[in-house]
Parts: C-alpha cells; sequence; structure tokens
C-alpha cells in the first residue's frame, strides 16, 4: 500500500506541474514571449514506453536569453 501511495502522490505532484507548465506558457504567450515547453507528458511519451512511469519534479521552459529579465518579472522574482 505504501508503494501505490508514493506513486499516486508522484502521479499527483506530475499532473500539478502540468497544469503549471501550461499556465505558465499561456501568461508568456499572451505578453509575447516565444517559449518552448522542453519536458511533461509529450516528451515522456516521445523518449519512454507509454508503460514507463516517468513522474517529474520541474518544469524547463526554453525562452530566448534576450527576454529572460522579462521573463522574471512576469514570474515575480
Amino acid at each position: 500500500m505504501g508503494v501505490e501511495r508514493n506513486e499516486l502522490l508522484a502521479v499527483a505532484a506530475s499532473l500539478a506541474l502540468d497544469s503549471l507548465a501550461g499556465e505558465l506558457a499561456d501568461q508568456l504567450r499572451r505578453a509575447g514571449v516565444p517559449a518552448i515547453l522542453l519536458k511533461g507528458p509529450a516528451t515522456r511519451r516521445r523518449l519512454y514506453g507509454e508503460s514507463e512511469r516517468r513522474p517529474h519534479e520541474d518544469i524547463d521552459l526554453l525562452v530566448p536569453p534576450s527576454e529572460t529579465a522579462r521573463v522574471e518579472r512576469l514570474l515575480g522574482k
């Protein structure tokens, strides 16, 4: 039961990050900042088998270096 719970927590955390990634990508798009999401379900499906679980713990968005300061302001950094 402990493994199931840990797996469920990992899946829940990954789903929360996926949702946040979508929100961030939308916010950047609305601000006119080009961005590419580098991780997430699409990458997992492309690189790994369907049955392989690959929970993730972060979000990787690629933005042009010239937009770094603007992105930091948008993110409240």
